[in-house]
């Protein structure tokens, strides 16, 4: 049997994100990041949107960094398992570096474009929260079906995304109904295209991973601009 095959980056993207948090913390602390001063921040939806994307770097780490048995990259293993590979790459084949191409364009890239773009465009700063609802919602699925089984990723989906996002999109009030539909929506679709990419290689079709990289990468364009068209579809009229 070949060797388990995982690149550098695969183990130490976790850890530069989580440096990464810890400076938007910081920034998060002060006014920075805020939008509008005249209203408290939890209330600013620019700076959420900022906090969102600190809390889905610190979410990697329980993923792809220790889990809370601290097993180290244990998602990617979970995920192999539930296809029956006991083993990662070459014997299940999804690699490491598609992992890898699923969260730096998604949540180094997009997520922060979309923060930084919240001022002007309000919506475009809910892109992290798209993932953030359906990654919680798979996260606590899982759990349930399994009988109340812990898996890599559940303990910061519980305590970090479940009030993050609970705030942010019905807490604050700030959200109408079309907008909340369209949160969830595109969640799903993004998800829809990243479990595709990985299937495509599961079932065989694809045995090129560079091909499902590839895939993966222009799956954070497609999470900008559907919040972009989002945007000017003017949801915000309730």
């Amino acid at each position: 049997m070949a060797a388990e095959r995982i690149l550098v980056l695969d183990t130490w993207f976790p850890w530069i994100g989580l440096v990464a948090a810890a400076v938007l913390l910081v920034l998060l602390s002060m006014d920075s990041l805020r939008a509008d001063l005249r209203i408290p921040r939890w209330r600013d939806l620019s700076w959420l949107s900022w906090a969102g994307v600190a809390a889905y770097l610190i979410h990697n780490v329980e993923e792809y960094g220790f889990d809370f048995h601290g097993q180290a990259y244990a998602f990617p293993k979970a995920f192999c398992g539930m296809f029956g590979y006991a083993a990662l790459y070459p014997q299940c084949p999804v690699p490491g570096e598609v992992f890898t191409a699923v969260n730096i364009p998604m949540f180094w890239l997009a997520a922060p474009l979309g923060a930084w773009m919240s001022r002007r465009y309000r919506f475009m700063g809910l892109a992290i929260y798209s993932v953030i609802v359906v990654n919680l919602a798979a996260h606590v699925g899982r759990a349930l079906v399994s009988g109340g089984q812990y898996n890599p990723g559940l303990l910061t989906a519980i305590l970090i995304f479940l009030p993050l996002a609970g705030w942010t999109l019905i807490g604050t009030g700030a959200l109408a109904k079309r907008e909340l539909a369209a949160v969830v929506g595109i969640g799903v679709m993004v998800h829809a295209i990243l479990i595709f990419g990985m299937l495509l290689l599961i079932t065989g079709v694809v045995r090129e991973p560079g091909v499902v990289v590839v895939l993966q990468s222009l799956n954070a364009g497609v999470l900008i601009l559907a919040t972009f068209a989002a945007e000017k579809m003017g949801l915000r009229q309730r």
